[in-house]
């Protein structure tokens, strides 16, 4: 018995046209964040609630969260002496602007 798949054989691609872009990607075209980094003062914070992830997606999401803070450094749109830290903690992932 071969344990070998044939890709093309077991591969089936279809093209669609007109399929809408989900508003969560096209965010990025609007150099808007959807975490509230700009309008947070210090000592502000929020929570991002993870009910249903496992360890491994919540400590992605904590990652993901603080390297949106960094891109909009990184374009200007966020002042670069502004620092943010993470904590999850068992309601979720809070997110503090500490300077």
């Amino acid at each position: 018995m071969d344990d070998n798949i044939n890709i093309e054989k077991s591969l089936s691609i279809k093209i669609e046209k007109n399929i809408p872009i989900p508003s969560s990607v096209t965010r990025k075209d609007t150099g808007r964040s959807k975490y509230p980094f700009l309008e947070m003062e210090v000592n502000d914070s929020f929570l991002i609630t993870v009910e249903s992830l496992n360890k491994k997606q919540i400590e992605n999401a904590r990652v993901a969260i603080l390297s949106a803070a960094r891109r909009l450094k990184q374009q200007g749109k966020l002042e670069k002496r502004l620092v943010f830290i993470s904590k999850v903690l068992p309601e979720g992932i809070r997110v503090w602007r500490v300077y």
